[in-house]
């Protein structure tokens, strides 16, 4: 369970089914507004990896790397306004690289949940 805040006020609590997944399975969960003190009209989730380049041998600074090699596996998007909880579902592609590292670059943690609040 995580919750969720935006300047300093609670907007949700997000329960993830399970905190491990395979290649192929979806990562579900619950969002839960019912203790919120914001209010939320639309909800943005997304499921998403990017690479990590040894500062040693990286011609960018990290945030330009991570901005190039930002790759989306799946997202999830509602108007949420009146609802006391949501549920979502993002597919893991089986596809997609469940690690990589080398001795200068690495794939960060593939399994990152965003969740965007306008």
């Amino acid at each position: 369970m995580y919750d969720i805040y935006k300047n300093n006020q609670r907007v949700a609590k997000l329960h993830l089914i399970k905190t491990a997944h395979r290649l192929g399975e979806p990562v579900m969960g619950i969002l839960d507004f019912n203790e919120a003190t914001l209010s939320t009209y639309k909800i943005s989730i997304f499921l998403e990896s990017s690479e990590v380049v040894e500062d040693t041998i990286a011609l960018r600074t990290q945030q330009q790397i991570a901005r190039v090699s930002r790759k989306m596996h799946s997202d999830f998007h509602s108007f949420c306004l009146g609802n006391k909880r949501l549920s979502f579902s993002l597919p893991i592609p089986a596809t997609a690289s469940p690690d990589f590292q080398t001795t200068g670059g690495k794939l960060n943690d593939p399994r990152v949940l965003y969740v965007n609040l306008p």
